[in-house]
């Protein structure tokens, strides 16, 4: 059973916090990595056009500057030879237009915006290509600037079936976020993000979840029995 209070400030804790807690034990929780916005978007249009994990290290070292950092220049300035080698032809055209649309976001001063007022960075990367609220929330959370769950569609389907209010990713994500306490909000963001994916993933799937396996039962409202509230949502997932 997780502690009602905590340990520390004897505050009373909330039920996002209970629940992390619980489902954290069958869950490994990587690092949080140590890097920037830019650097996190750049990830993530490589790794979105399929780009394998040691090539995309590669290309993110190839537009470092002399300190190491990556040089918006070098972005703005890519042309396709550069990439073509790691990257699938079908996905050429749209990695190099990403990459230098990311490179004048740069330029702009996007990794100072981000750290100076959240909102405006994240109505910013928006305007990036192909860029939707979840991925906003996620890449701002990856280098510790905003404390966002940033709930994937599994973690999506676990929140609304232990009753937190919603249909949309907006809804749940603003449900979830209120639940996190000042003081350790990213950690806890972090954490989150990752547990509630997990748990979805291999416990409460679609369409009939492992509730004899469930380490938060008691706090569900569905049980899978009768309405299932994941099927009201707009993008449920898959079972998996």
């Amino acid at each position: 059973m997780a502690d009602l209070y905590s340990k520390v400030t004897l505050r009373p804790r909330s039920k996002l916090e209970r629940i992390i807690e619980l489902l954290q034990r069958a869950t490994s929780v990587p690092k949080r990595p140590d890097s920037t916005v830019v650097v996190q978007l750049v990830l993530y249009y490589l790794v979105s056009a399929e780009v394998s994990p040691s090539d995309a290290s590669r290309l993110v070292k190839s537009f470092h500057d002399d300190l190491a950092r990556i040089d918006p220049a070098r972005l703005v300035e890519v042309e396709a030879e550069s990439v073509r080698e790691a990257c699938p032809e079908r996905h050429l055209g749209d990695l190099v237009s990403a990459l230098r649309a990311t490179g004048l976001a740069a330029r702009e001063g996007l990794e100072e915006l981000s750290r100076r007022d959240i909102d405006e960075a994240k109505r910013r990367i928006a305007q990036l290509p192909r860029m939707n609220a979840e991925s906003v929330d996620l890449i701002l959370l990856s280098c510790g600037v905003a404390s966002t769950v940033a709930p994937s569609a599994p973690a999506r389907r676990v929140a609304c079936r232990i009753g937190y209010p919603g249909t949309t990713y907006a809804a749940l994500a603003r449900a979830l976020d209120a639940e996190i306490p000042e003081g350790d909000a990213t950690d806890l963001a972090w954490r989150a993000h990752h547990v509630l994916a997990q748990h979805g993933r291999d416990i409460c799937q679609l369409p009939r979840p492992q509730c004899d396996r469930c380490a938060v039962r008691a706090s569900c409202s569905y049980h899978g029995e009768g309405d299932d509230p994941a099927s009201r949502l707009s993008n449920p997932g898959i079972a998996g």
